[in-house]
């Protein structure tokens, strides 16, 4: 069992013999080698948001500012949401979601393959403002904007 106050990265699509299936432990918080989160300004609330992958509804919550969603899971502590997939077409770092004034953003982190909000390929490193509802494509990953 992961410890206290660890996160979760969800297994969505890996092939055979590649990795095991299922929900896999996340480092904590906390850990020593982690660097610290960026905290939000007293003026902000961090709006509460679920990213559910679309075909299996896997999910995980935004959980914090400057959330990276990508395949990474070498050790490395830039993403916040691991997605292991049977294609390498997502980003290392594909993507980010960002708070400002209450409000969530998102941010293609210049991914090869790029990032769709509701069909429309948003421009690498532009802050494009999402809300509940919004289809999200990663390469060729979908996923669902919820606030519930």
């Amino acid at each position: 069992a992961p410890a206290p106050g660890g996160g979760y990265s969800i297994n969505l699509a890996a092939p055979a013999g590649d990795a095991p299936q299922g929900t896999m432990p996340m480092m904590a918080p906390q850990a020593p080698a982690q660097a610290p989160r960026p905290a939000l300004r007293p003026d902000e609330s961090f709006p509460v948001f679920w990213l559910e992958e679309a075909a299996s509804g896997n999910r995980a919550q935004i959980t914090h500012n400057n959330f990276h969603v990508g395949r990474k899971l070498d050790g490395d502590d830039i993403v916040d949401y691991a997605v292991l997939t049977a294609t390498a077409y997502m980003g290392s770092d594909h993507c980010y979601f960002l708070c400002r004034g209450g409000r969530l953003y998102l941010v293609d982190n210049n991914s090869a393959n790029g990032t769709w909000v509701n069909g429309q390929r948003i421009t690498p490193g532009q802050e494009v403002p999402v809300a509940a509802g919004a289809v999200i494509r990663m390469a060729d990953m979908t996923f669902l904007l919820k606030d519930r």
